[in-house]
């Protein structure tokens, strides 16, 4: 058995230290519960609630502004009190605040109630981010970060597909059902972080700037970068089925086919596709390797609108999405070598408050980046994407070498 899941890559996903067990079930736990209310989330703030689909919109957007903010304070916080503690608080209050969508019954109730949440998970999330790095130290948190990301595949993936049976009954109780779920996932999170070891804050930490990391000015344009580089996640769930839909010959069902190998692949490839990049020089070049497969997927999606064959265009949209999340794969490594590679030991939590803005700030300019170029622009607005794709890779390695002269002296 044990040859078997070395052979699919899946062994990775079965940690052999306690601490790393408990990550892994934390995540996998969280995450399904993530997976079930993000799927019936939507149609619950319209159909229950009563909210319109632009209210959403724009509380959802305001909820993610109070998520920026709790990755810069938290992450301080992590550095100056110790990481165990404040996740395990921080979380305990997100699972208290996740039953408040019971009573949400107002546009004003239900941002409110989305923004505290948004800002607590992120506050749990910052002091986790600490425990990866203290737990796997240099040579190890990269690996665990990866197999985090495969576990959280497993995880929302198998939340949605519970979920829709939710969306089959299609009653108010179903979904307020989902919701007492996703909270008590959020407990077994609290749970699960309870029981890492109790790591003091390093020596210095206190006595460093709470800007240190924003003054890091070649940190800041690492950070910008990966942002940048960050807007092919939302390809897959935003470009992707509107060109299919509008612009070429492929049945809608080929979406669902991309989403499916993408999280398969995540989950048997994440963690194979990390090792070698625990180095900051080294996660550089794996990033500027994944650009050169982001970019070509850019290309094969816009060739899709060619072919006037379904099956044809069919097997283009699926080659497009081999090639997306072998990118997708390589840039992920790539970022977390570079996330937690270049700052000082004492200063993760700072620093990893930072660097998650860059996927914080993609959830903003992906939305209009995307549908601007991808739609508005067609084939021309593909190509480019890519260029910008390689533009970001391609400066990345020497922004590294920058920031690590900045730690170093």
């Amino acid at each position: 058995m044990s040859v078997l899941l070395r052979i699919l890559a899946v062994d990775s996903l079965v940690p052999k230290d306690q601490n790393e067990k408990w990550l892994a079930l934390g995540t996998v736990i969280d995450t399904f519960g993530n997976g079930l209310f993000y799927t019936v989330s939507a149609l619950y703030f319209t159909r229950i609630i009563g909210l319109s689909a632009q209210e959403v919109g724009v509380g959802l957007a305001i909820a993610a502004f109070g998520g920026i903010s709790a990755s810069l304070i938290f992450g301080r916080l992590a550095d100056i009190w110790g990481p165990r503690g404040l996740a395990v608080y921080v979380t305990f209050i997100c699972a208290i605040v996740d039953f408040a969508y019971l009573y949400a019954n107002t546009f004003l109730s239900f941002v409110l109630i989305a923004t505290l949440i948004s800002f607590l998970d992120r506050g749990g999330a910052a002091g986790r981010t600490v425990i990866i790095s203290r737990i796997g130290g240099p040579d190890g948190r990269v690996r665990i970060r990866a197999y985090l990301r495969a576990v959280t595949n497993v995880g929302i993936g198998l939340g949605s597909f519970v979920a829709g049976f939710a969306l089959v009954v299609d009653e108010a109780w179903a979904y307020q059902a989902i919701i007492i779920v996703n909270a008590l996932t959020t407990f077994a999170k609290t749970y699960a972080n309870w029981k890492m070891p109790n790591f003091p804050p390093l020596a210095g930490a206190k006595h460093e700037k709470a800007t240190r990391a924003l003054r890091d000015k070649a940190f800041v344009s690492l950070t910008l970068a990966n942002a940048a580089l960050a807007t092919h996640y939302h390809m897959l769930d935003l470009a992707v089925p509107l060109w299919v839909a509008s612009h070429t010959t492929a049945p809608t069902w080929v979406v669902a086919a991309a989403f499916l190998l993408n999280t398969i692949a995540c989950i048997l490839f994440q963690v194979r596709m990390a090792k070698g990049t625990e180095d900051p020089v080294a996660a550089g070049f794996a990033t500027r390797q994944g650009s050169y497969w982001l970019a070509l997927s850019t290309v094969v999606y816009a060739a899709a609108t060619y072919p006037s064959s379904p099956m044809i265009a069919t097997i283009v949209i699926l080659a497009g999405s081999t090639i997306h999340v072998t990118g997708e794969l390589r840039q992920a490594a790539g970022s977390f070598g570079i996330g937690y590679g270049i700052p000082p030991e004492h200063l993760q939590g700072q620093y990893q408050g930072v660097w998650s803005l860059s996927l914080s700030a993609s959830h903003f300019i992906s939305p209009i980046a995307l549908t601007f170029l991808c739609l508005g622009l067609g084939v021309v607005g593909w190509v480019i994407l890519g260029a910008i794709f390689l533009l970001m890779g391609a400066i990345t390695p020497p922004l590294v070498k920058a920031a690590l002269k900045v730690q170093h002296g």
